[in-house]
């Protein structure tokens, strides 16, 4: 996933054309996909029933039978609309022209004309077109926490949560993905920057240590990278070949982490 770039400052001015509202952008429709619970389950669990199911996974496939995934209608070629932030609209206007265009054939003066604002409002919320990226990813781990934390009482349980369902997302909608990605790796950002997942994953660890469901000899910093980059190569690999789900492929690579990091008997 992208890496996190130093935050700017705003300039704390509000662009004329949210103060006045903008009655020319139609409302922006949502698109709730949800598979029927009983084939959630059935997949979860692999057929098996009752006492059958060890604990773990009856507590992640409970969390996925209730989970809904959100997707927007982005890959549709959707506006900004009415009510939003002014960094909202221009980040949902990056957003559609990145599908329709490609993130290298967008430019900001794009962006801002999408928006309905100016050029420099947009470089006054996003420097560059480079930190787009950015916001993507970390509006996917915000959502991730918050669906997480209700996975399990268990800390492995939600990183896999976590993780899962970042890759869910990201392969829900695969042009945004791939051209957020593309972007991201164009501009040198995983050289450049960190990880923006640490910030979840180093204190979920923590956790996991101080409830004796990580091993206390385990580097909590080494262990978070080592499953960022999991997401990281994971996403590069399903941007490049596509021939798998991307949370499979995610799953497999978490799987052998967190068994790793398990507390020794």
């Amino acid at each position: 996933m992208p890496w996190r770039a130093p935050v700017s400052k705003q300039n704390g001015r509000q662009d004329p054309a949210e103060a006045a509202g903008r009655k020319d952008e139609p409302q922006r429709d949502t698109v709730t996909i949800q598979d029927s619970a009983d084939q959630q389950w059935d997949q979860c669990s692999e057929g098996r029933k009752g006492d059958e199911i060890p604990k773990g996974r009856a507590d992640r496939c409970r969390w996925r039978r209730s989970n809904v995934a959100r997707v927007t209608k982005t890959e549709q070629g959707s506006v900004p609309r009415r009510g939003t932030t002014t960094r909202d609209r221009l980040y949902e206007a990056a957003a559609a022209l990145f599908v329709e265009r490609g993130y290298e054939a967008t430019t900001m003066a794009d962006i801002a004309e999408r928006a309905g604002t100016s050029r420099r409002t947009a470089f006054n919320h996003f420097p560059s077109k480079n930190d787009i990226p950015m916001l993507w990813t970390r509006k996917l781990a915000d959502t991730a926490v918050a669906e997480a934390t209700d996975a399990s009482d268990e800390v492995p349980e939600r990183i896999r949560a976590y993780l899962h369902l970042i890759s869910e997302m990201v392969q829900a909608e695969p042009e945004l993905s791939r051209q957020m990605m593309l972007g991201w790796t164009a501009a040198v950002g995983p050289i450049r920057y960190e990880s923006q997942l640490l910030t979840d994953l180093a204190p979920l660890l923590r956790e996991g240590q101080a409830h004796g469901q990580v091993d206390p000899g385990v580097d909590v910093d080494v262990a978070a990278r080592t499953l960022s980059d999991t997401l990281m190569g994971a996403t590069l690999r399903w941007v490049r070949e596509r021939d798998r789900l991307l949370q499979d492929m995610v799953d497999e690579g978490v799987e052998l982490i967190l068994t790793a990091v398990r507390p020794r008997s």
